[in-house]
């Protein structure tokens, strides 16, 4: 498990999860959308969450448009990658 799927586990944990949700959202399921594990509240948490422990404004989320949302959560692999570009850009860019 990569450093950014821990953080998105302890993230999806954070928001109560369960288990089997977590697991499912680790092995590629969708985070969001209509066949996707989390309604719009527990997205919202979700990106607050990740925001709390990356340092990520949650209107970086946003900023993607709704398009670039949808594929930025649609998965994990898409999630990590997001995550490592905004992790890896300077401050205050």
């Amino acid at each position: 498990m990569t450093d950014h799927q821990s953080i998105v586990r302890d993230a999806l944990q954070g928001i109560g999860l369960g288990p089997e949700r977590v697991e499912a959202a680790l092995n590629g399921s969708p985070i969001y959308g209509v066949s996707g594990l989390l309604n719009s509240l527990e997205l919202v948490q979700f990106v607050t969450a990740l925001g709390e422990v990356t340092r990520i404004d949650p209107t970086e989320f946003l900023s993607v448009g709704e398009s670039g949302l949808n594929t930025v959560v649609s998965g994990i692999s898409n999630l990590c990658g997001f995550l490592e570009a905004r992790m890896c850009l300077p401050e205050g860019v």
